[in-house]
């Protein structure tokens, strides 16, 4: 038994030719005659003892044009070399910037896809984000290869934005996206984005302004406009000319209930210097600011109502009527004014109607 098993060992040697394949490329996949031996290969070798005979060998990899031939072992040895030939290259980008945008020679590309090029070149890569630098370079392409890429983090832009009042204001507290970065001027670097800017001080209307940092450094000059006070007190002396010729010392109350609308309560007690009669009432009265200087100056026209009873010595009555006036408040210090007003006023009671026209002078704060 021993012997048989050493004569068809010594058979197979003397009749067994050897076959020496090596390749131009590491970790090729060879096939002969639809069996593998990808794993026998060392480096770019491959040795096998083959019987004589026909064989179909296959030598691929990816990237290359696969290599495919027929021989026939006879007598001899045989060797084969193989050069495969590299007809594209792969690459693959990731990036971990969110929402970027990535472009090969100016054409966008979907991350994390596979891109192929059929011949050797250098290529221009770009990633783009809003509100980011955008990050360049050269990557050189080689066939055969297989390249992973990943984008290195973009550089968020960064730009100085410069505010500055038109004049001088107390108190002033700048905000942006409800953080407080600076007092009454303000010199700061922002990170390219959409911002609420917030400037406000007391006794002033807030200035607000939504502002976009990109790619340019941003002035801004902001204007506070003044709250005006929302309670005026005063005391007037009145000289009406008419049948009622006289003067009468008048208490006003008067609400501003938006930045130019006035309503008014003025309490009045009148004395006819001509005769002995007197009357008393209450005026109700709504005007509007047809010009406003904060510093110096209101104008404003208006109508009002008013409510009295006229006494003298032989009868009292009712006396309403209705007015049409135009004023001015001259401002002297702080919340001091000075009223003047013209009004001209059409009376009813119950036997005769009447008109008359009065100027009126007085001293007002303003709380």
């Amino acid at each position: 038994m021993k012997l048989l098993i050493f004569l068809l060992l010594l058979t197979q040697i003397l009749y067994s030719k050897t076959l020496d394949i090596t390749t131009n490329q590491e970790n090729c996949n060879i096939t002969i005659n639809n069996k593998d031996y990808s794993k026998e290969l060392k480096a770019k070798s491959l040795k096998l003892n083959l019987e004589n005979g026909e064989y179909n060998i296959q030598v691929c990899k990816n990237n290359f044009q696969c290599f495919e031939k027929k021989i026939w072992i006879m007598d001899n040895d045989y060797k084969l070399k193989v050069d495969l030939l590299a007809i594209k290259s792969t690459l693959i980008i990731t990036s971990n910037n969110i929402n970027s945008i990535i472009l090969i020679n100016g054409k966008q590309i979907e991350k994390n896809k596979i891109i192929e090029f059929k011949k050797d070149q250098t290529i221009e890569l770009q990633e783009k984000k809003d509100y980011f630098y955008t990050n360049k370079m050269k990557f050189k392409i080689s066939l055969g290869n297989n390249y992973t890429l990943n984008m290195i983090n973009l550089e968020p832009i960064q730009k100085e934005i410069n505010i500055e009042a038109d004049k001088l204001y107390k108190n002033v507290s700048i905000r942006v996206n409800g953080e407080e970065i600076c007092k009454n001027t303000c010199k700061k670097n922002l990170i390219a984005g959409k911002y609420h800017l917030y400037i406000n001080s007391e006794g002033f209307y807030p200035f607000e302004k939504d502002i976009i940092v990109k790619n340019e450094n941003i002035n801004i000059k902001y204007q506070l406009k003044e709250i005006p006070k929302t309670l005026l007190f005063g005391v007037q002396a009145s000289y009406i000319y008419d049948r009622l010729l006289g003067g009468h010392p008048e208490l006003d109350f008067s609400l501003k209930i938006k930045d130019r609308i006035n309503f008014k309560l003025g309490l009045l007690y009148v004395v006819n210097f001509s005769s002995d009669s007197e009357y008393y009432g209450l005026i109700l009265s709504s005007s509007y600011d047809i010009y406003k200087d904060n510093d110096l100056l209101e104008l404003y026209a208006g109508i009002d109502l008013i409510f009295s009873k006229y006494i003298d010595n032989n009868i009292d009555y009712l006396l309403n009527g209705f007015g049409l006036n135009l004023g001015a408040n001259f401002k002297i210090i702080n919340n001091l004014f000075v009223n003047l007003e013209l009004t001209s006023r059409l009376y009813y009671n119950y036997n005769e109607d009447y008109y008359n026209v009065l100027g009126k002078l007085g001293i007002l704060y303003r709380f």
